[in-house]
Order: structure tokens, then sequence, then C-alpha cells
């Protein structure tokens, strides 16, 4: 049997973007949850199942998982927030007993991350796999890297000034905004007793998770 469908349009509103989109249901009668209190999961409260696991630091994390044979990854990254790498040798990294493997920009099959130009502090340079972390640590302290610091901005308004260096060789540094136009702001503005004209900055945030980012590839 062959449901009949109708299109619905949907508007959703995030970090002050309306979006309209249009999607296909069935073209029938929906009923409704009706009373929430009668329910037995939604809007009531439960317990966690992970909650004593963690206080207790019991829970089983990323880090605690070991298989035989396992390799750990470690990551060479740039120290300077615009550069280009000259010179990389990784002859010593090589030669230390435990590491299997290091890869460098222009190995055949080498991620796209790992880059001769970087573009900012931090941005991998070389990758090493060794029997144990602190082998894959000592390692990267062995690859031989020369740089050629290239100009930089650290502030949004003089990224956007004319001459400024260039994050991207395709394209400027200052893109199309997305605008969203809703009301007069201009009679706002002179409807308003008062008005505050203020720079706001803040530093990058993360969500406080008790696990450190990272991850392991069995086959």
């Amino acid at each position: 049997m062959q449901i009949k469908m109708k299109k619905v349009k949907i508007v959703t509103r995030r970090r002050g973007q309306t979006m309209e989109s249009w999607v296909d249901v069935p073209d029938t009668s929906v009923e409704g949850w009706g009373d929430v209190s009668s329910m037995k999961y939604v809007g009531q409260r439960h317990t966690r199942i992970d909650a004593v696991e963690k206080v207790t630091g019991s829970a089983k994390y990323t880090y605690d998982m070991k298989f035989p044979g396992m390799l750990y990854g470690k990551i060479l990254r740039s120290a300077y927030p615009r550069a280009r790498v000259t010179r990389i040798d990784a002859t010593k990294a090589m030669a230390l007993p435990g590491v299997k493997v290091v890869i460098l920009p222009d190995d055949e099959g080498a991620s796209d991350l790992l880059r001769r130009e970087c573009r900012y502090a931090g941005q991998e340079v070389a990758a090493v796999a060794a029997t144990t972390p602190e082998i894959a640590e000592d390692a990267l302290r062995l690859i031989e890297v020369e740089y050629t610091e290239l100009p930089f901005v650290v502030h949004a308004d003089k990224a956007m000034e004319n001459g400024a260096a260039q994050v991207q060789d395709d394209r400027p540094n200052a893109g199309e905004p997305r605008v969203n136009e809703q009301g007069d702001v201009n009679a706002g503005f002179v409807e308003s007793d008062v008005k505050v004209d203020a720079d706001y900055k803040t530093e990058v945030h993360t969500h406080v998770s008790l696990e450190t980012h990272g991850s392991i590839a069995h086959w």
C-alpha cells in the first residue's frame, strides 16, 4: 500500500539565523502525546546509568583500553602561528627502538592534516606510532624540522585590513557574512533612552568532559 505524502514547511532559528526547509511527511492525521504526567520516560526524572562509575573512578575510557600489539600515536605540532616547513628529517626518530612508523607531510598516504605550510600554532606537522606513549614522545623530539616564519595576524580587526597577511591563499581573510535582519534597528536606536557601544571578547570554550580526546582503531 502506497502511503500518500505531503510537504510541510519547517522554520527553525539558530544562532540568530532563521532557516526554512520543506520535508515530506505522511498525509495522515497525527495524534498528540496526551498527558505527559502519565508517561514513563518523557518528562520524568531518571538516574544516570553511568553516574556511579564516573564519580567512583571505575568508568572505563579510551585510555583504559589495551589490546595486544597496540601502538600509540603522537603528533608533532608547529610552534609558530604561521610558517613553512623547509626541511624535515625523521631519520633519528625512525632509528629509536620501539618506533614503528613516522609519517611526514610528503609521504604517500599521509593525512591532509600534515602540511608543510602551518597556519596556526599547534598545526600538525608529523605523526609517530610506537609501542609506548613515552617512546612516541621521545621520537617527536628526534624529528628535525626547520621552519621559515611567515607574517601573521592574531586580531580580527587587523586581519581585515588591506595588505594583511592571508591565512588561505585561495580566499581572503574577510569572507561574506551571513546576515539576518528582523525589525527596524535604526528606529530602535531612535526610541532608546540609552545606547551602549562596546566590544566584547571571550576565550575559546569547550565542554568539561571527564575524558580527554582520544580514539582507538582496532581491526
